[in-house]
């Protein structure tokens, strides 16, 4: 049984070998010294009393984003972006000793990709990074209609469209974390160690994106 067992680990082992060794070309990487645990780095127990929402729709939330009124939203795996209630947050209890909460939120959209960075614009729009289509424009003043803004700069389409922020004069400054690896393979782009990173603004007014730093590392 054990021989069986050692074999069939060698098996997948070669298998995955087949696949990743051949599309990975990795480089050595030498991190900065870890910093001592001082000042803002200095442990503390504040994260002991959050309390963690599980909601209904999906999985997966990276980012939240808050509105006037205090609504939240944030993004999920399968590609919804949700909406928590403001009146609905007031009234969270606390319903086991884990400090876990069950939430029925609402469903605004689907972008059919991978939502992560959310922001609102001074339009009132909501504004996101989405890994799969790039980024992307929920217009609240149009049934909530979603707009491809830009997916590609320079010629080089994104991979990673990542995180975001909207500044006063409605141009948006963004992340492609990768323009080589997609949401499902940041694994692979980490074993690689090469800068295939961007940092971008879009301008709404010229439907212009323009990369202003290149070659990070998964940013």
């Amino acid at each position: 049984m054990r021989k069986i067992i050692i074999s069939i680990l060698i098996v997948v082992l070669f298998v995955f070998m087949l696949r990743v060794i051949p599309k990975v070309n990795s480089v050595a990487y030498n991190p900065p010294p870890i910093p001592s645990l001082e000042k803002e780095f200095k442990p503390n127990q504040k994260l002991l009393e959050a309390q963690k929402l599980i909601l209904s729709k999906g999985s997966g939330a990276e980012d939240v984003e808050v509105d006037k009124e205090g609504n939240l939203y944030t993004g999920l795996e399968n590609g919804l972006i949700v909406k928590i209630p403001a009146k609905l947050l007031e009234k969270l209890e606390i319903i086991n000793s884990n400090r876990t909460i069950n939430i029925q939120e609402e469903v605004l959209v689907n972008t059919e990709g991978r939502p992560f960075g959310l922001r609102f614009g001074p339009d009132g729009n909501l504004y996101v990074a989405d890994g799969i289509k790039g980024l992307l424009k929920v217009d609240f003043k149009n049934n909530n209609k979603i707009e491809i803004l830009t997916n590609n700069a320079e010629g080089i389409p994104f991979r990673f469209t990542d995180h975001l922020d909207v500044a006063s004069d409605g141009k948006i400054y963004f992340t492609d974390a990768s323009s080589k690896y997609g949401p499902g393979e940041y694994l692979y782009d980490l074993l690689e160690s090469r800068p295939y990173g961007r940092f971008l603004v879009y301008d709404p007014k010229t439907k212009h994106t323009t990369v202003l730093m290149k070659r990070f590392i998964f940013s």
